[in-house]
Parts: C-alpha cells; structure tokens; sequence
C-alpha cells in the first residue's frame, strides 16, 4: 500500500466521521460532543531506527520506510518489529465504513468478525478495530515473531502476531525467520541458536550468523535475560573478529557478504617491548599494551571451532577463558599459557544453598552413621548426591542398629 494511497484512506476515513458529526449537530444543537474518542493518528514518537519500532510506536510510514501505528495492520506497511515494541499499542476508536465501490456480495465472516470496507471493496475485519487484529495486545506473547509473505498481512490475534489473509483474516503461514524480503531486514548476530533459560546460555563469539533482525532482537533480549549472571560466573573466551561483509537478502534468505581478513593491532601506548611469543603466536596489542596471541584471532585462541563438550571451566582471576584445539582451557591473558581453572563455583543464586543432614560422604557401608538434624551447609547438588550415596550404602544398615 503506498503512502499515497493510504493517506487517501485516511482522508476518506476523516471525511466519514466529520460529516457524521456535522450531520448529528444540524439534527440535535443541543447534542454533546465528545471529541476525545476518535484518536486516528497516534502521537508521534521522535528519534526513529531506521527498518525499526524500536521507541517509535505511533509512528507512521510517511516518515519512514515502514509503519508503526496501529494503521499500520490495516495496510500492511507494519516494520518488522512492530509486535515485539508496539504489541500494547491502543487501537483507535473509530466507527468501520461499510460503504463499497464493488458490486459484490459481502462475505460470510465467521463471528466475531464482520463484512467492512477493505480498499473500497469488501473484507473481513473486528469491529473494534476494522482490521484483522482483535484488539488485544501482544506485549507478554512468547512465540517468535513471524514474517509475513507478499500475499499475507501481519495482524495480532488472542496476543501473539500472526499473518493473516488480508481479506477473510485467516492465519496464513508465515515466512521461516531466517528468509526476508529486503536488505534491512537482516543483521550478522553472535547469537547462533535461540535461548529460553539458563540452560541453553553458551558464550558469544563473533558476529558471523547471518539472520532476520528480529530474530536476532529476541535472542539478544533472551541472553540479556538468562546469560547475563552465567556469564559472569563462568567467563567467556575472548577473541578477536574478522569484519564481516555487510547483509543482504539474496532470494528471500539473508546472507553475509565476504568477510575482510582480522587485523591484529601493534602499535600499543606502552614504553614496553614485545615480547617473545611461542610459534604459532605473534605479538599483539593487548589492553593498551603488549601481550601473545594467535594470527587468526588475535586472542588466546587458536580459532579452532569449540568441539569438547565438558562444561567450560571457571578461571580465577588473572586468567581468561580461550578456545584452544576445540576445548576450552583457562590461559594466562598476556603470554596465552595455559593455567589451573578454580574450582566451579558451588552456587549462583541463594536458592542453590541448603541446610543437610549429611554431614558425611558415605562412599561404603562403614561410612554410614545415624542422621541428626540438617546441620551442615552445601550446595543443593552436594545435597543430592550424599542422599543417594547414603541411599545406597546406608538403606539396609539402618534396619538394623537404631537411631
């Protein structure tokens, strides 16, 4: 729908309801006016992201290369993102025109939807909206995001975002996340699989996943959410990053242009000389000053992909995580030796502690001895684990002796 034409409809819709409420004037003088429920353009919101409704929602497409105003469901020009910032936009009160151009019949639309003005001709819609979206809001919805074929429409139905025919308003399927229909919609992210608790955490890397934008928006939301304490308890490799080539969508895919090879800087702000860097490694400016790392990533890692599946280790302080020949190994940030990582950590959050029992490990049956009362402080696990240990070693034993 462009811009002219969808200011055209806005007209007719502002034509409709002024002469409606010129008519109820000359008809009743003495008839109150309310002028505070018809709302057809929400404020506007300044200071845009170009392809986003990012801080924008009430924005309308005139002032941008897509929508985020609620009109926007009608005609089809939403961004991208407009559910996952706009989803509690308020719809606009305002009466449905059912005056049609088009000869035809109206359609057989199942309740509660009615047959309304839809581009001069007739269409399905809600009454509280005059479009395929129901009125409620999407804010709290989990579900991804869809992206919506050329012959299909997003609207918001029971609080989640589907596509729609614009039409009938029958959900349609949705484009896979990972496809597109223009350049801004894509991004490189570092967040390679999706994330819906703490479980799923792994460490970014480099931006080399080439995906739609919102896609990437909700993983970035999702680490923010559920990583942000992991990370800080675990740490993460770090590494330097080849520049990748800008995004683009290549026949409804979004794709990577070539990378440029990493530059490893040596011009550090120090008095100190370079030191002498194990081959493979190379000299290379590290916090402002010298340190070792390797041609490839500029960093303690050797580039290898990340191929161990043991759980990487907590390194103390005055080490940092790298990814060495595909496992991860606690190093020495300056020279990249490898060191001895502390030992992981026995809780994250207070619910991790509890009071036992088991103040022993019953590793045999002379191990096993009368409980007390919860007396020893350890880590839920700790406490699991003795339970079963004293389980399996101490079930027959207690029968006996008493306690």
């Amino acid at each position: 729908m462009t811009g002219l034409n969808r200011c055209w409809g806005y007209g007719l819709v502002v034509a409709i309801v002024l002469c409606s409420l010129a008519c109820s004037s000359s008809t009743n003088e003495k008839a109150d006016t309310d002028e505070s429920d018809i709302s057809l353009v929400p404020d506007i919101i300044t200071g845009p992201t170009p392809g986003s409704c990012k801080d924008m929602c009430g924005r309308s497409p005139d002032e941008g290369d897509c929508g985020c105003d609620f009109h926007c469901l009608t005609w089809g020009d939403c961004c991208p993102d407009f559910p996952l910032y706009c989803g509690d936009l308020t719809p606009p009160s305002q009466e449905c025109s059912f005056d049609v151009e088009c000869d035809t019949d109206p359609p057989e639309c199942g309740e509660p939807l009615v047959a309304l003005n839809k581009d001069g001709c007739w269409g399905c819609g809600f009454p509280l909206t005059c479009t395929c979206s129901d009125g409620s809001s999407a804010q709290g919805c989990k579900n991804q995001i869809p992206i919506c074929p050329d012959e299909a429409e997003m609207a918001v139905q029971e609080g989640c975002p589907v596509c729609v025919d614009p039409l009938t308003c029958a959900p349609q399927e949705g484009l896979p996340l990972e496809q597109c229909t223009g350049n801004e919609q894509c991004v490189v992210s570092e967040f390679h699989t999706a994330i819906n608790g703490p479980e799923d955490c792994y460490c970014t890397a480099c931006p080399i996943h080439p995906m739609n934008k919102v896609q990437h928006l909700e993983r970035q939301e999702a680490w923010a959410t559920h990583c942000t304490a992991w990370e800080a308890n675990w740490g993460c490799p770090v590494t330097g990053c080849a520049e990748m080539g800008e995004p683009s969508c290549d026949d409804g895919i979004c794709n990577a242009g070539p990378s440029e090879p990493i530059q490893c800087l040596a011009n550090p702000a120090c008095d100190q000389e370079a030191p002498l860097c194990t081959e493979p490694m190379i000299a290379v400016q590290k916090g402002g000053c010298w340190g070792c790392g390797h041609a490839e990533t500029c960093s303690c890692s050797d580039g290898t992909a990340l191929s161990c599946e043991d759980d990487a280790p907590a390194c103390g302080s005055g080490a940092e995580l790298a990814v060495v020949s595909g496992c991860h190994q606690c190093v020495d940030p300056l020279s990249c030796e490898v060191t001895v990582p502390k030992a992981p950590p026995q809780c994250l959050v207070d619910t991790d502690c509890v009071w036992s029992e088991y103040a022993v490990v019953a590793a045999s049956e002379t191990d096993c001895g009368c409980l007390g009362g919860p007396a020893a402080i350890m880590s839920a696990t700790e406490h699991d684990g003795r339970a079963a240990a004293w389980q399996t070693h101490c079930g027959d034993w207690i029968a006996e002796p008493p306690c």
